[in-house]
């Protein structure tokens, strides 16, 4: 499989360093541990990859369309848990993006096999408990939020 987005890509490194920028502005005590900003950098490109090539894909003729945040269980405490976490893979992604509550976000997460998809939240995350969002707004395109960033 063709690999768009690598640590060394240049649009990768710099969302990265606008995210650690946020969250060490926000480490005052205001940011909960387990927040989106605790992702590595080869765990932003493990989930851009997926998200792109999901955008591409379609369901039952209707384009994927979703939003997702990397968000632990203890923070994002609304969300409705799967009883089994799903692979943040492109195939699944778009299996699920249909099902996602018009308002809500994927609450994905790290784990020993990679990322996983754990759940539904009801809500879009404040900056301060899930400052990276992705918006697979259309096919091919990502919009990458960071904090109160929102190219």
């Amino acid at each position: 499989m063709t690999r768009l987005f690598s640590v060394d890509d240049e649009a990768v490194v710099r969302i990265y360093e606008n995210l650690k920028s946020f969250v060490n502005a926000f480490r005052q005590g205001r940011m909960p541990r387990g927040g989106s900003g605790s992702i590595s950098l080869s765990e932003l490109v493990a989930f851009l990859e997926p998200s792109f090539w999901a955008s591409l894909r379609s369901n039952e003729g209707r384009p994927t369309r979703f939003c997702a945040t990397p968000v632990t269980p203890d923070v994002a405490v609304d969300a409705i848990a799967f009883k089994n976490a799903i692979p943040f893979n492109e195939v699944e992604l778009a299996k699920i993006a249909p099902a996602m509550p018009p308002s809500g976000c994927l609450a994905v997460s790290a784990g020993p096999d990679g990322l996983s998809i754990w759940g539904f939240a009801r809500s879009h995350f404040e900056p301060w408990t899930g400052p990276l969002v992705i918006w697979a707004s259309e096919p091919g395109v990502l919009r990458v939020e960071v904090g109160i960033m929102r190219p």
